[in-house]
């Protein structure tokens, strides 16, 4: 009975853990700006803080914006996720049909986003 116990506590375990990494990320790479109540709200996300860097660090401000390209390529899966199974109840997914099938996110797609990210952060940091 505890071996049937563990298992499943795990396994909820392991999907919450999958889930707070995804949105966890999404967060991180959202606009800079969003629409509250019809008003525009900064959002505390790697584009706020490079469109915050003064004009007159044009470098560091470049090299920042030549990473985003990057970090959104290797954050589109976790996004996909997001949209569709958990910020929204996107129904061909939920109902499993063919034609929702959402990518895989692997360990290697959650390290690679997670080093881009922090190599984005760090250069924050040093600016």
């Amino acid at each position: 009975m505890l071996d049937y116990a563990a298992s499943f506590f795990f396994r909820i375990v392991r999907e919450v853990l999958r889930d707070d990494i995804i949105l966890t990320v999404c967060r991180i790479t959202d606009p800079a700006k969003s629409r509250v109540r019809g008003e525009q709200e900064n959002n505390l996300t790697i584009k706020y803080l490079v469109s915050i860097i003064p004009p007159a660090d044009n470098t560091s401000q470049r090299t920042l914006k030549s990473m985003l390209p990057q970090i959104e390529a290797r954050c589109a899966k976790f996004r996909d996720h997001r949209n569709r199974r958990i910020g929204h109840h996107d129904l061909d997914t939920r109902l499993s049909r063919p034609k929702a099938l959402l990518p895989a996110i692997g360990i290697n797609d959650t390290d690679e986003a997670l080093h881009s990210i922090g190599v984005a952060l760090n250069a924050v940091e040093r600016h």
